[in-house]
């Protein structure tokens, strides 16, 4: 994670005002600064909400709570699977809590239209069952639908964050990927391999100025 801007500007004044750095040295870090940040926000997707699918409000409630705990405050609950299908197809969740017992529709079915529907924007979203012991075997089976990942009930906090960071870590990882290749085909006339070796060389010098901004706020 980078420091925010303010404080590598202000880090780069201190070491030209101490004559730690010349400021044309000053200058060249900040240019290479301002040209990750603007690579950082072509590649970088959007935080996108969080659905919960769940016929027992109390489980809405303690999910919801978690993922508050978690500092995500943008998440949508609903408690049946019309619903839920519908609000799969007018927006877009990165991750889904999707309980198998439910009227309507059941879990699987919920599943299988959230992932084939061609009107479903959901279809790249990370599907975590949950589960008691009693429909596991469905749990797995819906894994092989395409879920990412489940959580047994009684849920315990450990297994939640561990999923919940998987499936979120995962989905956002694909989303940059994919932002990637769109941004190299639009620059398909620039030698990829230099463009990447630039990218590495200018994340390895914005790591030793955070590191040294660390010493530096440790000292004062």
């Amino acid at each position: 994670m980078f420091i925010r801007t303010l404080s590598i500007k202000t880090f780069i004044t201190v070491l030209c005002a101490n004559h730690i750095m010349t400021e044309e040295n000053a200058e060249n870090i900040w240019l290479d600064v301002q040209k990750i940040q603007q690579f950082l926000a072509k590649i970088t997707p959007p935080n996108l909400p969080i659905l919960i699918i769940d016929d027992d409000p109390s489980i809405g409630k303690l999910i919801t709570g978690l993922l508050k705990r978690l500092e995500f405050e943008n998440s949508t609950f609903v408690d049946n699977g019309i619903d839920a299908v519908e609000i799969c197809q007018k927006q877009e969740f990165s991750v889904i809590f999707l309980d198998l017992q439910l009227p309507h529709l059941n879990g699987l079915e919920i599943l299988k239209e959230i992932k084939t529907n061609p009107s479903s924007k959901c279809k790249d979203a990370r599907v975590i069952i949950l589960t008691g012991l009693p429909s596991l075997e469905s749990a797995i089976e819906a894994m092989q639908v395409g879920a990412f990942n489940y959580i047994g009930k009684p849920m315990s906090i450990e297994k939640f964050d561990e999923a919940f960071e998987q499936a979120l870590n995962d989905f956002y990882n694909q989303r940059r990927e994919d932002l990637i290749s769109k941004y190299m085909q639009h620059h398909q006339s620039e030698d990829i391999y230099q463009l990447k070796q630039e990218i590495a060389e200018k994340n390895e010098k914005i790591k030793r100025l955070e590191a040294q901004i660390k010493i530096l706020q440790k000292s004062l």
